[in-house]
């Protein structure tokens, strides 16, 4: 049976059926085609970036009252994941129309489009990494991870992750570096000012991951992801 899961509810459990399900696709590359006078082809300038992907769920209901939970069971941006892919979710938001067609009498169904994130995430996720010294940490994607760093830890701190160097200075207890949306706080507090460098990501394989400085650990949400 198929099935399919949104911020962990599954359309089962509010009436749906689930009809048919996009299958994986592979983000197209972000590549701009540029003409120039007197140059055979064409230059592709390639910024090393994906574009968003649409996946597609066919939802049908053996009756109208469960048409309202199902339409508002996918509101919320979160997590999408299938049995399609099971060991794979998606970042996904749902803003589309949502059109219920009526079959006969008591059969409805529609089509539900999420757009998601390029990476397809390993699902369930991988627990976090906690490191009380330096260490290697293998990254099982085929895509580099931007993981949320936690650092615990005072002063001046200088964070290796592979040949990236961050520096981290005048800290009181410690850091939080998100390599996804790109920001660095302490509880409520914007700590940009005290990182200088760029987040760190993970690449595919054995990454080295060191430090100087005074150091009490360091926590890796590593969110593991695939092309």
């Amino acid at each position: 049976m198929q099935t399919v899961t949104y911020n962990g509810v599954s359309v089962a459990t509010l009436g749906g059926i689930v009809l048919g399900v996009s299958p994986a696709i592979r983000a197209a590359r972000r590549i701009e085609s540029v003409v120039v006078p007197g140059r055979s082809g064409v230059l592709h300038i390639d910024d090393n970036s994906y574009a968003p992907i649409k996946k597609v769920v066919r939802v049908g209901v053996n009756t109208p009252d469960n048409i309202d939970g199902i339409s508002a069971w996918c509101i919320k941006a979160g997590t999408l994941a299938t049995s399609y892919e099971p060991d794979r979710a998606y970042n996904a938001v749902q803003g589309a129309e949502i059109e219920w067609e009526r079959l006969s009498r008591r059969l409805y169904q529609a089509e539900i489009t999420f757009e998601c994130e390029p990476f397809r995430y390993l699902y369930p996720a991988a627990d976090d990494i906690v490191l009380s010294a330096p260490g290697n940490v293998t990254n099982p994607g085929s895509a580099s991870a931007a993981p949320l760093y936690v650092v615990v830890g005072s002063g001046d701190i200088a964070l290796t992750v592979g040949g990236q160097i961050v520096a981290l200075t005048e800290l009181t207890t410690g850091i939080t570096l998100d390599s996804d949306m790109q920001i660095a706080y302490t509880g409520t507090a914007n700590m940009s000012a005290n990182m200088s460098g760029d987040f760190p990501v993970l690449l595919p394989g054995v990454n080295a991951i060191s430090w100087t400085g005074s150091v009490t650990s360091i926590t890796i949400t590593p969110r593991w992801r695939c092309l």
